[in-house]
């Protein structure tokens, strides 16, 4: 039996506990329970050489094994949204936050959502009210009166809820 089949064959016997860690990990990151169990078990079964059952019992080993797809499956989510420099500016003058946490990842989601349902000239009023122009600068960038860029601005709220 090769070591790769042994890994299978430990792993899958502590196949509880998988489930616990990985839907206690998945649940607190808001990921995807099955994904976080499928690259937990893959991380597992190719990390099974350095586990070392003198040193620490298979929860513990499987525990941090957990905490280390969880930050891999978190950085993959959060590379995704790398290069939309005006979104994430966006959403760091509207949350305050410029880290790369869950709440973060999710106000950029919503940032892009926004932005698509947005018309060109309601998303250029959207951004100057959240740069915070004053009327004179709100005039002079968008070439509207401010009552303009607050009636598009409007518009597409009523549009976001409806």
């Amino acid at each position: 039996m090769s070591i790769r089949d042994e890994a299978w064959l430990f792993w899958l016997s502590h196949t509880k506990s998988i489930q616990r860690v990985s839907s206690k990990f998945a649940s607190e990151s808001r990921l995807d329970i099955d994904d976080f169990k499928q690259e937990l078990v893959l991380r597992l079964v190719s990390k099974h050489e350095t586990y070392d059952q003198t040193r620490c019992k298979p929860v513990s080993w499987l525990w941090w094994q957990a905490k280390a797809v969880r930050k891999s499956l978190l950085q993959k989510r959060a590379k995704h949204f790398v290069g939309l420099s005006e979104d994430v500016a966006i959403t760091n003058s509207v949350t305050g936050d410029s880290g790369c946490g869950q709440n973060r990842i999710e106000a950029i989601v919503s940032v892009r959502a926004i932005r698509a349902l947005a018309t060109q000239s309601q998303w250029r009023a959207v951004t100057a009210k959240t740069a915070g122009f004053t009327e004179n600068e709100t005039q002079k960038v968008l070439g509207c009166h401010p009552a303009t860029a607050r009636r598009r601005v409007t518009r597409l709220a009523r549009r976001l809820e409806g």
